[in-house]
């Protein structure tokens, strides 16, 4: 199994980007500074994040660095006075900053406690006036809800005597504003006594938080933390940081999108992890199925040799024997069968994982617990795990698809006609999800020819994944869905084909899937001719797809789809001209309606 964390080998080769955030962090003069690491779920930000700290370790000049996780902060009742306190109490493990700032930070953490507890009391006054009128803390303390042997003691008796004269005052209000002023002003002390020239303060996770945690420890930073001589870098999901800021700033205008004000304002350097192309997905898996193969001593031969020799620059995807064969390593000692099965699996998949390399490393271990269960049901000449490995990756590519494949497949015939046409491309009577270019793609690879092959003892094994329809959110990426609800607000076909173009020259990997779910929305009647008219116009590769949907979903034409039918007719006369005429031939379109289409043919 290959385990699903933070990687100690730059499997995806992503030093570049943690070294150059490393020089960035040696220059003091660059501080105050907020990095925005952004990637997407499982892009490596954690792995970046791992390499960077390490790299500041080794350079040992003037630099410390401390790693918060943002989802321990999430229990808590204020995210921005839970941040300060983990800073603190973590510069003050620091051996540093005990000798030289060692009585600043517990004074600093003194004015933490009046924070939090103050603001408490202001809170929730009545149910802790007993500690108030009193002078006794254990009313408060209890009435926090937090562990009692993590509360100062005598902090609280100093907050309470301070809150107490206020309250004579009627100055509590002042008295917090007070100390949020003098919590920045010493924490900057702090790090000038300390004679760093930066403390690189790094946030993983945070976009694991709620929503009010994540807008709370960003304006924390902000506000208190963000002095001279250090640098914050955030590793999170850009998209959840913008949906977390107008959950908090809510605003009445599409037009005007405050999120990207407010990321502007925190985030002064963003760096954007890419997504990696198919290619590079392939690569990957052959990267991984090494690891898991070779010797470590053989291992880091080989990732030296791909990177001395810039493979992963190279257009072609790398071939894993001429790879052992170049670097002088055998390949009889190795597991094979194993590399050439996940030859087979990256073959199918790897356009369809959205450039996500953690998508990649979890199908393999699925493959490989599935392959490990066969051991226990079927002798080792009933199962072929190059054809498991494939309808495994027909689940990962199109549900549909896999759903329509377990049907045909329940009862065996070698002459199964269906299944044939279907790797034959004979694709007049097969489901539309088979005419997808993914599938279509997954139909081309190796093994071949599975109608001549009993596939029950496949989904056999894979029965989990039978009926296990995938819900949108988590199966499609954000830019999709988003692009899909801008486009369900207009209904004007030069605005939709123009829109559509446009999305296909910035976000073409996402093609496919915008197409897949403006199709399932047209089958459920949730979205008019209109945009399934302006996917044909616009999305070439996809026509025999949408065509199918729009043959399975006949509607009857209405005088608002005629100019609709007129363009696609100009695009794809031999297709459209046999759709009309079925369409008259099931009397849903009028001949007058037809002959304003066709300009009068028959």
């Amino acid at each position: 199994m290959w385990i699903d964390d933070i990687s100690k080998i730059d499997l995806l080769f992503f030093k570049p980007y943690s070294n150059e955030i490393i020089d960035i962090c040696k220059n003091n003069q660059y501080t105050p500074l907020t990095i925005g690491l952004f990637g997407s779920w499982g892009s490596g930000k954690s792995t970046i994040l791992n390499f960077i700290k390490d790299g500041l370790e080794e350079y040992k000049k003037n630099i410390t660095c401390i790693t918060i996780n943002a989802w321990q902060l999430e229990g808590y009742d204020d995210a921005k006075v839970a941040i300060i306190e983990s800073i603190l109490d973590m510069i003050n493990q620091n051996q540093t900053f005990i000798d030289k700032c060692g009585d600043k930070i517990k004074e600093l953490l003194k004015k933490v406690n009046f924070l939090k507890l103050g603001g408490y009391l202001v809170k929730k006054g009545i149910a802790t006036a007993g500690s108030l009128i009193t002078g006794n803390p254990l009313p408060l303390i209890l009435s926090i809800g937090e562990d009692v042997s993590k509360i100062n003691v005598d902090s609280v008796v100093t907050t309470l005597e301070q809150i107490k004269e206020g309250t004579k005052e009627n100055e509590v209000d002042k008295l917090i504003s007070k100390n949020i002023r003098e919590i920045r002003h010493d924490f900057s002390e702090i790090i000038k006594t300390s004679g760093l020239s930066n403390l690189v303060i790094m946030i993983d996770d945070l976009d694991r938080c709620l929503p009010k945690r994540i807008v709370e420890i960003l304006e924390a930073i902000k506000l208190f933390l963000s002095v001279d001589n250090t640098t914050f870098i955030f590793g999170v999901d850009e998209a959840i940081i913008r949906y977390s800021i107008k959950q908090q700033y809510p605003v009445d205008d599409k037009i005007n999108d405050i999120s990207n004000d407010y990321i502007e304002k925190v985030i002064q350097l963003p760096i954007i992890i890419p997504k990696l192309s198919p290619k590079d997905i392939h690569n990957y898996f052959l990267v991984l199925g090494l690891e898991k193969v070779l010797k470590d001593s053989d291992f880091d031969t080989i990732l030296k040799y791909i990177i001395d020799n810039k493979l992963l620059l190279k257009e072609n995807i790398i071939d894993y024997k001429d790879l052992l064969k170049n670097s002088s390593i055998s390949s009889k000692d190795i597991d094979n069968n194993l590399m050439d099965e996940i030859q087979i699996i990256s073959s199918c998949i790897s356009s369809s994982l959205k450039g996500n390399p953690r998508k990649a490393k979890r199908f393999l271990n699925s493959f490989l617990l599935k392959k490990n269960l066969s051991k226990y049901y079927f002798d080792s000449n009933e199962i072929d795990y190059k054809i498991l490995a494939k309808i495994m990756a027909l689940y990962n590519i199109d549900n549909h698809a896999f759903q329509d494949l377990s049907n045909i497949s329940s009862t065996f015939d070698p002459e199964n006609g269906k299944l044939k046409d279907i790797e034959e491309h004979k694709n007049e009577n097969v489901s539309s999800c088979w005419l997808k270019p993914t599938v279509q793609n997954w139909i081309t690879c190796e093994p071949k020819n599975l109608y001549l092959i009993d596939l029950r003892n496949y989904f056999y094994l894979t029965r989990d994944m039978i009926s296990n329809v995938i819900d949108y959110d988590s199966k499609y990426n954000k830019e999709s869905l988003t692009f899909v609800e801008s486009v369900l607000q207009s209904k004007t076909l030069t605005l939709l084909t123009e829109s559509m173009n446009s999305f296909k020259i910035t976000h073409n990997e996402c093609v496919e899937e915008v197409v897949s779910i403006l199709c399932e929305k047209y089958k459920k009647e949730k979205c008019n001719f209109v945009h399934i008219g302006a996917l044909f116009i616009s999305y070439e590769n996809m026509r025999g797809y949408i065509m199918q949907v729009i043959k399975e979903n006949r509607r009857k034409v209405a005088i608002g789809d005629i100019p609709i039918y007129k363009e696609m007719l100009k695009i794809d006369k031999v297709q459209i001209q046999n759709e009309l005429t079925q369409l008259k031939e099931e009397g849903l379109i009028t001949q007058d309606n037809y002959n304003r289409i066709t300009g009068g043919e028959n």
